[in-house]
């Protein structure tokens, strides 16, 4: 049976100005694919996007789920939810261009765990042989796992907000 290990119960990043929200949602998609949580086994999904429309300006809201298997037993799982409110198209001119961004307030929340016994080798069979294994056996590469976990969890937090500080408009 498979359970979680949480390791970043969850981080929040409000930032608020102008921004290009396609840019940004490619971003963070690239940065998930290159660190390993892709497509290539389905363990990406966008699980919600929801689009709505507040007087003038849109509220979206995105939640993302991503699985990267680290062996038959370990795998880390992030889960993303991005709140965008008072998202308003507006243009502005970059370098004698004209260009389409928008402006609004992002909200942030990442969330990271460590699932264990991902491919159901225990089974039901959970028990006193499981965590005997996990708290014995393998309990020092869980101690790794989660380092390393918190580290990219954080390294993925400090990418956003260097692209959307560093994209200043």
């Amino acid at each position: 049976m498979q359970d979680t290990i949480t390791v970043v119960p969850e981080i929040k990043m409000k930032w608020r100005g102008i921004f290009d929200l396609g840019e940004l949602y490619k971003h963070m998609k690239f940065w998930l694919d290159y660190q390993g949580y892709g497509d290539q086994d389905n363990n990406f999904q966008e699980e919600k996007f929801a689009q709505r429309m507040k007087g003038e300006s849109q509220q979206i809201e995105i939640r993302w789920s991503a699985q990267k298997n680290k062996s038959d037993y370990f795998a880390y799982h992030l889960r993303i939810g991005f709140f965008i409110l008072g998202l308003k198209d507006i243009e502005i001119e970059k370098e004698g261009k004209k260009i389409k961004i928008q402006r609004g307030e992002v909200e942030l929340r990442i969330k990271s765990n460590i699932v264990t016994d991902r491919s159901k080798k225990w089974g039901e069979r959970k028990g006193l042989g499981q965590s005997i294994y996990e708290k014995f056996i393998i309990k020092d590469r869980i101690d790794d796992y989660k380092i390393e976990l918190y580290a990219k969890t954080y390294a993925f937090h400090d990418e956003i907000k260097s692209f959307l500080t560093m994209h200043q408009y």
